[in-house]
C-alpha cells in the first residue's frame, strides 16, 4: 500500500536561487530528500517569453521542482540522477533523466522536473513540449491557470522562431538559386564568347586558302624556273666539255666566261629549286590551315629552306 507522506521543506542555497521539492512516499525515501538546485532558472524564463505568464500568480513560484511518491526503484534511481545532474548544471542531461523516470513510473510531476530542465538548458521547444505534456497528464493544478498561460506564451515563441527559422531558410535558398543561376549565366556567356571565337577563327582560316594557293603557285613557278636554269646550266657545261676536252680549249673560245656563266646558272638553279620547294610548302600549310584545324593546334606541315656559299638546304616536317 502506497502511503503519502506530507511534503517536508527544506532550502539552500544555489547561484543564488532558493528552490523546493515536494517529498516522495516513504518507498522513495525513509528521510528527507535533499533539494535539487534549479540553477539559473530566472534567466530561463527570460528565454521563453512567458514572464507575463509568471506574474498571474503571486503565490506561484515557476522554479520549484515537484514530484509525488515514486515507488518503482527504477524511477527513482533516474530520478535521484537527473536531480544530482541539474544540481551540476547539467540540464539537458537532467532532463534526458527525468523524462526517462517518467516513462518508467508515469509520474506526471517528473514531466514538470524535465521541462525546468529543458527551460534552464534553453531548449525551449523541449521545455514547451514537456510542460504541455504535463498540462495534459495534470488537468486539475492549482496552478494550472498561470502554468497554461505561460505555456502558450511558449507555444508563441517557439512558433515565432519556427517562422524566423523558415524565412532565413527560404532567404537561404533564394541567394543560392540566385547564384546558380549568375554561375549558368557566366557559363553561358563564355560558351557563347568561345563559339564567337571559333567562328571567326574558321572565317579566318577560309580566307588563308587563296593565299595558300596563290603562294603555293609561286613556288611552283619557281621550280618550273629552276628546272629551266638546270637545263641551261647543264647546256653549258655540255658546250664547255666539247670546246675544252682533256683542259684544252679550241683557239678563240673564252672557256673563262662561259665557265662562269654555267656556274651562275647552277647556283641560280639551286635557289629557284630549293626557294621554290619552301615557298610551295609554305602555300600547302597555308592552304591546310585554311581547310581545317585550328590556329593552338599548329602548322601541320612545316618546310624550310637555305642557301649557303655551298649550296642550298631544305627540310620538311609533316606534323600527325
Amino acid at each position: 500500500m502506497k502511503v503519502l507522506v506530507p511534503p517536508a521543506a527544506s532550502s539552500f542555497r544555489v547561484l543564488g536561487a532558493s528552490l523546493s521539492l515536494l517529498l516522495a512516499s516513504t518507498a522513495f525515501a525513509q528521510e528527507p530528500a535533499e533539494p535539487p538546485a534549479e540553477g539559473a532558472g530566472a534567466e530561463g524564463a527570460g528565454a521563453e517569453g512567458a514572464g507575463a505568464a509568471e506574474g498571474a500568480d503571486g503565490d506561484y513560484d515557476p522554479r520549484a521542482m515537484r514530484t509525488e511518491g515514486l515507488d518503482d526503484g527504477a524511477a527513482r534511481s533516474r530520478f535521484r540522477i537527473g536531480q544530482a545532474l541539474y544540481q551540476e548544471g547539467r540540464f539537458e542531461e537532467a532532463a534526458r533523466e527525468f523524462e526517462s523516470a517518467y516513462q518508467l513510473s508515469r509520474r506526471a510531476s517528473l514531466l514538470f522536473n524535465g521541462y525546468l530542465a529543458y527551460r534552464d538548458a534553453g531548449m525551449l521547444e523541449d521545455a514547451t513540449r514537456t510542460l504541455g505534456l504535463y498540462l495534459d497528464a495534470s488537468p486539475d493544478l492549482e496552478d494550472g491557470a498561470a502554468l497554461r498561460a505561460r505555456h502558450q506564451a511558449m507555444l508563441r515563441t517557439v512558433e515565432q522562431r519556427r517562422a524566423e527559422r523558415e524565412s532565413q531558410e527560404a532567404e537561404r535558398q533564394r541567394l543560392e538559386e540566385e547564384r546558380a543561376q549568375l554561375a549558368r549565366e557566366a557559363e553561358e556567356a563564355r560558351a557563347r564568347e568561345a563559339e564567337q571565337r571559333r567562328r571567326a577563327e574558321a572565317a579566318d582560316r577560309g580566307s588563308l586558302v587563296p593565299v595558300g594557293l596563290v603562294v603555293g603557285g609561286a613556288g611552283v613557278g619557281m621550280l618550273v624556273g629552276g628546272v629551266v636554269t638546270g637545263l641551261l646550266a647543264n647546256a653549258q657545261y655540255d658546250e664547255l666539255d666539247e670546246n675544252c676536252p682533256d683542259g684544252r680549249c679550241i683557239v678563240g673560245y673564252d672557256a673563262d666566261a662561259n665557265e662562269s656563266r654555267g656556274r651562275r646558272l647552277a647556283l641560280t638553279t639551286d635557289v629557284l629549286l630549293f626557294g621554290g620547294a619552301a615557298v610551295t610548302l609554305t602555300g600547302l600549310v597555308i592552304t591546310l590551315l585554311g581547310l581545317g584545324g585550328s590556329s593552338d593546334d599548329g602548322a601541320p606541315v612545316s618546310g624550310a629552306a637555305a642557301c649557303g656559299p655551298t649550296g642550298c638546304q631544305a627540310d620538311l616536317q609533316v606534323r600527325f
